[in-house]
């Protein structure tokens, strides 16, 4: 295993704060760690990064710029909770890469580059008014079947693996609600399609116009929020 040290300060006697890198192919793992002073070293992060099987050294650049955004986000030592093997192990795997995929779907229209808080964008959003009709989805109409096809759409401009289960729990409706929302809008030319048996499909200028119609863009945000995505 190859492993290095980013330092940044002239004394690593008096430093408080340190990153490490370990390559253990075909990953780089980074620890940040933090001295304490009554607890001693604890490592209070970790970045796993793919480098391949021949990864490239750890640059002057790069290693500074890790070194600065560690110490920026290294808690104080009153409020550390070291990093341990239990905490490893009890990562959401599952949900962080379905809160990325939902994410990424939500902003695939956003063109301008930032940090955005998901949450906080949430709580500044106007409050959305609907009809009592338009809070509900139940499937066989123009209104609901569009609907489901532009969330279906945008998922799987993420991916396509598991994208109608992934727009049913999306929208907190019945996966069956989704196959026969989808065969409405290809049929209607609303959503194309990827060919039979396969997953994918983009809405058409037709099914965009239909959305923007139907209301679509206010039903979304609500339905979104209401399943906190």
């Amino acid at each position: 295993m190859k492993s290095g040290i980013v330092i940044t300060q002239p004394s690593m006697q008096k430093a408080m704060e340190f990153l490490t890198w370990h390559d253990v192919a075909p990953y780089r793992y980074w620890v940040g760690s933090k001295r304490g002073k009554q607890e001693g070293l604890s490592a209070v992060s970790l970045e796993i990064q793919y480098v391949g099987l021949n990864p490239k050294p750890v640059s002057e650049t790069e290693g500074k710029l890790r070194a600065k955004v560690a110490s920026l986000s290294m808690p104080n030592s009153a409020n550390m909770q070291v990093l341990n093997s239990t905490t490893v192990r009890q990562i959401p795997w599952g949900d962080l890469i379905s809160s990325h995929s939902s994410i990424l779907a939500e902003n695939l229209r956003t063109n301008n580059l930032k940090v955005r808080s998901i949450d906080s964008a949430r709580k500044e959003k106007v409050t959305v008014v609907l009809d009592e009709r338009e809070k509900k989805i139940i499937g066989a109409n123009s209104a609901d079947s569009i609907l489901i096809a532009k969330v279906y759409a945008d998922l799987c401009a993420v991916s396509t693996t598991r994208v109608a289960q992934r727009t049913a729990e999306t929208l907190g409706i019945d996966p069956d609600l989704v196959s026969m929302a989808l065969r409405i809008a290809r049929r209607n030319k609303w959503l194309t399609s990827s060919g039979a048996g396969k997953s994918g499909g983009e809405l058409t200028s037709i099914g965009e116009s239909i959305f923007h119609f139907e209301n679509g863009v206010r039903r979304e945000a609500f339905f979104l929020a209401k399943r906190g995505k």
